[in-house]
């Protein structure tokens, strides 16, 4: 082979290693966490408190229910129309059945719920809200537990190369082992006529 065909082999296999490394450090590399399934037990939410809407015969503007549930204006008052009809009802109602009239005005109360679940994964905090005895509302709120992950695997490369003359070349063959944030490595390199046995590591320093 001639020496300008070696030459001219030599450059266009640097600027293709040249390219391919570009395309590394530009391209997304993500690390997929296999799918896990799995249920927690069931527990009974607790009532916390009934959520107070309206305030000397107005709805308050800045309600929990918008502020914190999402709900719309038009939405609330149509919860406390619902409201103000069964309290009528209910108010309308004999006093001999007292106990009905209780049970309907406890039936047209806003209440918040909330209930906390966990493993040794994940912290589930639940909460909602319930207008007779019918949830309008569920928020979910969640913290996945700190967990150690460890990350091995192995790759294997190469590397070709010359002096600035190119008449002279070398080749080196890689092999990196990384575990737990640490790589360790291994190398064979031809230089001339002879042979040469690397060894080393990295560590991840940010």
């Amino acid at each position: 082979m001639k020496v300008e065909n070696i030459k001219s082999l030599t450059i266009g296999l640097l600027l293709f290693i040249i390219f391919l490394q570009y395309k590394s450090c530009n391209g997304k590399q993500t690390t997929i966490i296999k799918e896990e399934k799995g249920n927690i037990e069931a527990v009974k939410p607790e009532v916390i408190t009934q959520i107070k809407v309206v305030e000397k015969g107005k709805i308050i503007p800045d309600n929990r229910l918008i502020k914190e549930y999402n709900f719309t204006k038009q939405e609330v008052e149509k919860l406390v129309n619902e409201i103000a009809q069964i309290e009528a009802i209910a108010d309308s109602l004999a006093y001999k059945e007292n106990e009905a009239k209780e049970l309907l005005k406890e039936y047209a109360k806003i209440n918040e719920f909330k209930a906390d679940l966990s493993d040794d994964k994940i912290q589930i905090n639940v909460s909602g809200v319930t207008f007779k005895n019918i949830a309008e509302r569920v928020k979910i709120d969640y913290t996945i537990k700190k967990k150690n992950v460890i990350y091995k695997g192995l790759f294997i490369g190469g590397e070709f190369g010359a002096n600035k003359d190119l008449n002279q070349f070398t080749y080196k063959i890689n092999a990196d082992y990384l575990y737990n944030k640490k790589i360790y490595k291994g190398s064979y390199q031809r230089i001339n006529n002879d042979n040469f046995i690397l060894i080393g590591g990295s560590i991840k320093v940010f």
